[in-house]
């Protein structure tokens, strides 16, 4: 895989400049040896400002844009400070001219020291803070396979394993449907829906027990991405899951995009966005559960799922289950989805 993932796109301007400390204006200046500079980001020039000696300014960028700095007289342009998160490809520079795109999928900073070519002593400093990269929704096509290793632990300790392949079979009206096929049977053992953003709209479970599917929908949506995606994002959302069979339960999620990371499965090594996520679930009318006899059955998942930003799949999910005094010992307590194939 690439350092970076890709899909950085261009974005509306959103940077401020500020010069802190003396100096004059974008005119002339009393000393021939100072200068001033302008900032111009995606093609739109920002401000402005005078340069003298020890001059700090600030500079907010959004990722995936150019920065391009131009001084009124010939000047030295230097680099650094990098931080790890933060790549500066620099594009082009002269003495009175300096050009670089900017990446930073976590957001990072880094700056550009500015000094006359005729006078060391004449120099500004500008911070440029890059903002975490926002990434869109990745559009979903028909052949599309990923091939899960699923791991899970039951309260009563006991432990199994299976492989489960999801395949898109159609997409069609900003909509993919995906069939799910465990282990090596036959045919799918259950059927999704997903809208343009790729969360799901319906479960349905085929042929149970040969008595015909039991379609499953999620009213208005399981919203586990909220684009543009980017580190630090939070979002809440609500949903009522019901089955034609009779089950449901009412959701509501808390979620947190906490990191850009690489992650490695079995299926390689993938550049992800790594989102916690918490669900409590209520009015589950699971009679297993203490309250599910009337509809009042509570519980809840905590997990983490990492999102592939190149194919916008998941490739990894942990969940951990929390139950009420009383619940069967058969119930889930872990649960973990790992990719070992994605086509």
């Amino acid at each position: 895989m690439k350092a970076w993932g890709k899909g950085f796109t261009g974005i509306a301007l959103a940077c401020a400049l500020s010069a802190c400390g003396g100096g004059g204006d974008s005119g002339s200046v009393a000393d021939p040896n100072s200068f001033s500079v302008s900032a111009t980001v995606g093609g739109t020039k920002v401000q402005t400002f005078s340069a003298t000696s020890g001059q700090n300014a600030t500079l907010t960028v959004k990722s995936g844009q150019d920065l391009r700095l131009d001084s009124s007289t010939d000047v030295n342009w230097k680099s650094g400070d990098a931080t790890s998160n933060t790549e500066v490809s620099v594009k082009g520079a002269s003495t009175q001219s300096w050009t670089a795109g900017l990446k930073s999928p976590p957001g990072g900073t880094f700056t550009v020291t500015v000094t006359s070519a005729k006078d060391a002593s004449k120099s500004a400093k500008v911070t440029v803070t890059v903002t975490p990269h926002e990434y869109s929704a990745v559009a979903q096509h028909v052949g599309s396979t990923v091939v899960w290793s699923e791991n899970s632990t039951r309260l009563d300790g006991s432990v199994s394993t299976r492989t489960r392949t999801n395949v898109t079979t159609a997409v069609a009206n900003g909509q993919s449907t995906v069939d799910s096929t465990v282990d090596a049977a036959a045919t799918p053992s259950e059927r999704y829906t997903y809208d343009a953003d790729n969360n799901r709209l319906t479960r349905t479970y085929l042929n149970i027990n040969s008595g015909g599917d039991n379609a499953c929908s999620y009213g208005p949506v399981r919203k586990m991405l909220n684009f543009p995606m980017s580190v630090g994002k939070s979002w809440q959302t609500t949903w009522f899951y019901s089955c034609a069979a009779g089950y449901h339960e009412s959701a509501a999620l808390t979620s947190t995009v906490e990191g850009y990371e690489s992650l490695t499965t079995p299926a390689g090594t993938f550049n992800t966005l790594r989102v916690h996520y918490v669900l409590a679930l209520t009015n589950a009318n699971d009679s297993a559960l203490p309250g599910g006899s009337t509809g009042t059955a509570a519980y809840g998942q905590d997990y983490r799922c990492w999102w592939h930003v190149d194919t916008g799949h998941f490739v990894r999910c942990d969940f951990a289950y929390s139950y009420p005094s009383g619940a069967p010992s058969n119930f889930l307590k872990t649960f973990s989805q790992v990719a070992t194939s994605v086509q």
